[in-house]
């Protein structure tokens, strides 16, 4: 059975992805901090790993950046669910104005890239 390490660093609110990946016949086992994170990962090896953007200790991102420059990780694929979930996050999402005022498409924000240009009006 395929193994997916989910990353959240609040239990309760990953339930429904832990649940729909069971149903989809995964193994599905829980890490709650990036740190966590990368000690299970020094002992066992998921098919998949799932992290909110948004971690306890570390952002998903900075996550995803050590498992890739570690050469016995860097192969692992890696889904980091992004979303809405503050003001210039939501701003970004929207392809509004952020903080800074800058135009930002929600696909930036969701691959971690900086807009080549500006989106359409």
């Amino acid at each position: 059975m395929p193994k997916v390490l989910l990353i959240d660093g609040d239990p309760g609110c990953s339930e429904p992805i832990r649940k729909a990946l069971r149903g989809a016949g995964y193994e599905v086992e829980l890490a709650t901090s990036g740190s966590f994170t990368l000690t299970m990962l020094e002992w066992d090896r998921p098919d998949l790993i799932v992290s909110k953007a948004e971690l306890v200790d570390m952002d998903g991102y900075e996550l995803c950046s050590i498992i890739r420059s570690d050469p016995k990780t860097k192969d692992l694929p890696f889904l980091l669910l992004a979303g809405p979930t503050g003001p210039v996050a939501g701003a970004a999402a929207r392809g509004t104005r952020g903080e800074e005022g800058e135009r930002t498409s929600g696909d930036a924000l969701h691959t971690g890239r900086a807009p080549t240009a500006p989106p359409a009006p």
